[in-house]
């Protein structure tokens, strides 16, 4: 392993020296970070070095390095696994294509005889390169037939991963010796593209690309469009991040209305301008199909107004969904009504943050029937809502046999945790017991006054940790005398 780092002067790596060959037969490590002024990794004829058993690479804040590798040295890296590149300022190539030394690689075409190279590529993670314009050319795609997690965040002038060298199309030869427009990356799992202004195409113009084994995609603040590559994307996606593309929703929403992406866990929409996350048009009967989402986030959506456009009959399988986070959905006003949480049986973790304008969690109207929901729920945690009033009906209460963490903070009008909009008796039984209730926070609710409608009582037999923190704390005291009497319940200072 050579390490380098903290030398202001170093202005290369692997010194020349006289032309001798530089071969590192078992150098398995190179990192290198620090190094302000390094100017290229090694600084003389590339046919003299050798590195045939590097497996990883690690370059940081190298800012005057402008390339890593010519090509002739990226060929002998026929055992590279990783590379992690990140805050080099002036990089514009990972490998050096044009080469004025005769003994180099004269073309791409010449690759064909090199089928190891990159070959056993595994994990490229670059961060923070801020002239990186595109990464390989389309002839090396064939190479990376064992790529499997590819990430690059935070590179804004980078326009294509893969681009055209020389602006010819006559370059690009398969394996067979036909042309193709096809470049696939058959063993990529983990694709991850963030913050690239200047992204237009994964490919370019008349090429296409495949993922076939995806299963973790995330892209977020890139202003590229995508097409074939969404629509190949079906059995093995189990986790999609969307950020700041409304095109790209738009596509993945009309994919879902044709029965795609059905084994998706884990979806997060954020930052986009949907105003209804599951939208159905006038006459539309499709069904979104999602068996297998466990987790749903979604995160600054201004636009936000609902769920759901029409019944929520029609979405008919959201029932494995045991996790739901909302933050920053500020038209939102309520979340759930009695049809869509029926269809939510197994929802287990509730988390609101930031929602200025929600009045409430389930709709006022649905009431009678919310007797019926969230039987499975473990953990509610709603702040910095300023106009929600209560967390759920008094209704709701006795189906709560599994919550164990109930924890509301900065939200202004919170008047009650569980209320009634009657006075009116809407239930027989006034003792409530949560028998599985852990922990209790309720901090920083100035309008908070009571735990619940007079002439209810709960009791909580496990609670261990509490805390409240309100100016109504002798009344909701009166309202819990069984925790009260372990000395569980805290009373933190008044808002």
């Amino acid at each position: 392993m050579i390490e380098e780092g903290d030398n202001d002067q170093e202005e290369e790596i692997l010194p020349q020296s006289h032309h001798a060959a530089v071969v590192l037969p078992n150098l398995a490590k190179l990192s290198i970070g620090n190094l302000p002024q390094l100017s290229c990794i090694w600084n003389g004829p590339s046919y003299h070095v050798k590195l045939p058993s590097l497996t990883k690479v690690e370059v940081r804040k190298c800012k005057s390095l402008i390339y890593l590798f010519t090509l002739l040295v990226a060929q002998s890296l026929v055992q590279l696994k990783s590379l992690y590149v990140s805050d080099c300022k002036s990089l514009e190539h990972l490998v050096m294509t044009e080469e004025g030394d005769n003994d180099e690689i004269s073309s791409e075409h010449d690759l064909q005889i090199h089928s190891s190279f990159l070959s056993k590529l595994e994990s490229l993670k670059i961060t923070s390169c801020e002239r990186l314009e595109h990464i390989f050319p389309v002839s090396f795609a064939r190479v990376l037939v064992q790529l499997e997690k590819f990430t690059v965040e935070n590179a804004p002038m980078l326009n294509q991963v893969f681009y055209l060298d020389n602006g010819s199309e006559e370059n690009v030869v398969a394996a067979d010796g036909k042309e193709t427009s096809l470049i696939k990356l058959p063993k990529l799992k983990v694709l991850k593209l963030d913050g690239l202004a200047s992204f237009i195409s994964f490919c370019p113009e008349n090429f296409h690309s495949s993922w076939p084994a995806l299963e973790d995609f995330t892209i977020d603040k890139c202003s590229m469009s995508f097409g074939t590559e969404v629509r190949d994307l079906q059995e093995n996606l189990r986790i999609l991040r969307i950020g700041s593309s409304n095109q790209l929703y738009d596509t993945i929403l009309s994919r879902l209305k044709d029965g795609f992406f059905k084994n998706l866990e884990d979806l997060r929409i954020s930052n986009c301008g949907v105003k209804v996350l599951f939208q159905l048009k006038d006459g539309e009967q499709h069904t979104f199909s999602l068996p297998y989402l466990k987790t749903l986030r979604l995160l600054y959506l201004p636009e936000l107004e609902g769920l759901w456009s029409k019944s929520p009959t029609l979405v008919s399988s959201l029932e494995n969904l045991t996790t739901l986070y909302m933050s920053h959905c500020n038209r939102l006003r309520n979340i759930f009504s009695a049809s869509l949480a029926k269809n939510l049986s197994q929802l287990q973790r509730l988390y609101i943050y930031d929602c200025g304008e929600l009045e409430e969690i389930m709709v006022e109207e649905d009431e009678e029937n919310q007797i019926l929901f969230f039987q499975n729920l473990l953990q509610i945690v709603v702040g910095r809502c300023p106009k929600i009033r209560r967390l759920f009906a008094i209704t709701v209460a006795p189906r709560l046999q599994k919550l164990e963490r109930i924890h509301a903070c900065y939200n202004s009008e919170l008047e009650e945790v569980f209320g009634d909009k009657d006075v009116a008796d809407v239930m027989d039984h006034k003792e409530i017991v949560l028998p599985q209730l852990d922990c209790l926070t309720l901090i920083h609710l100035p309008s908070l006054s009571k735990f619940c409608p007079v002439g209810y009582h709960f009791i909580f037999p496990s609670l261990s940790n509490g805390q409240v923190d309100c100016l109504g704390f002798d009344e909701i005291q009166k309202r819990l005398p069984r925790s009260m009497e372990t000395g569980n319940l805290k009373h933190a200072h008044h808002c």
